[in-house]
């Protein structure tokens, strides 16, 4: 049987102490940590989620009332605006996406509705019902293409456009090409 040396005791006691100070930082101060973090994580997603529910909660409350609002602050430019024919906008609409390199997927118009005021009368302007058509468009194109284009629609489209949808997303975390879901409603009179 072999004996151990005194150094190879040291070296062996030296082992034995840090594998001991290795396991108390371990279970004093690397587990609990890791628990806060983990706590923490928590509470930051369940935070996000909270900001989400509350973001989308400002959105809901921007109403038809909140629309109709602006549609009559902006009532001059309105007047100039508002087209008799919505299916001739919507062309326009379609048009001016090709010639601004757009590469539209989908574009579905919903049929044309009045537009109602707080007691639920149609809202007239110079004699004529205004009616609003909605629209979902769903699009691929490059940034400063759409951004033309929707500077481009609020310019030149002879109705009064409002965004009410927008979605812009990458379509590869690499690529320079967007997927664009918009939704947007058109005012016209008839």
């Amino acid at each position: 049987m072999r004996l151990i040396s005194s150094y190879q005791k040291k070296i062996l006691i030296f082992a034995m102490a840090a594998a001991l100070g290795l396991a108390l930082f371990w279970v004093l101060v690397y587990l609990p940590s890791g628990n806060k973090i983990a706590k923490l994580k928590d509470e930051v997603v369940s935070l996000d989620r909270s900001i989400k529910r509350v973001d989308d909660l400002s959105k809901q409350l921007r109403t038809k009332q909140t629309s109709k609002k602006m549609l009559f602050d902006k009532a001059g430019k309105l007047r100039g605006r508002l087209f008799t024919k919505e299916a001739a906008s919507l062309k326009l609409i379609q048009d001016f996406a090709k010639s601004f390199n757009l590469e539209t997927i989908s574009f579905t118009p919903a049929p044309k509705r009045p537009l109602l005021d707080d007691e639920g009368k149609r809202i007239l302007v110079e004699g004529k019902t205004c009616e609003v058509t909605s629209v979902s468009v769903k699009m691929k194109c490059y940034y400063r293409d759409f951004a033309l284009y929707v500077d481009f629609l609020d310019r030149k489209i002879p109705s009064f456009v409002m965004i009410q949808k927008l979605i812009i997303k990458r379509e590869h975390p690499i690529s320079l090409r967007l997927n664009v879901d918009m939704d947007f409603d058109i005012y016209s009179l008839s």
